[in-house]
């Protein structure tokens, strides 16, 4: 996990938040919020979940690009905590849903593939050859 956070922290700052789960959603919600609060705007909140969208290593660097074109001072990546964070939120309006697939992973697991994956991605924007087609 630290060596692609490390990797990628060339390309990108990165800051890991690690929030206390509970089995409250809405508390989840609320201690969310404030982490995304402390951000600033503009943010890009991408929310990885079964529900979402599956990637392409190609998906996850447009997806990178993207929020560097639109000059998104930060774009988060959140992995949900065990009871997650309920359907009232995670169907708000400009939240972007990521699945990693449609297995159950755990969050250690799905932490080292996220950042991978982001990592990936921008070697493939910055043409490094990481990443082979």
């Amino acid at each position: 996990m630290d060596h692609y956070l490390m990797r990628l922290s060339h390309f990108h700052k990165v800051h890991e938040i690690e929030l206390k789960a509970s089995q409250d959603t809405v508390d989840n919600v609320i201690q969310l919020e404030k982490s995304l609060a402390k951000l600033g705007n503009p943010v890009s909140v991408n929310i990885l979940d079964e529900s979402g969208s599956n990637h392409t290593t190609k998906a996850w660097s447009e997806r990178l690009n993207q929020h560097n074109v639109q000059g998104t001072k930060s774009a988060v990546y959140v992995i949900g905590p065990a009871y997650g964070f309920g359907s009232h939120y995670l169907n708000r309006k400009g939240l972007v849903k990521i699945s990693l697939g449609s297995q159950t992973l755990p969050h250690e697991l799905a932490r080292v593939v996220l950042t991978e994956q982001l990592y990936r991605a921008a070697c493939l924007l910055q043409n490094h050859p990481y990443h082979h087609e």
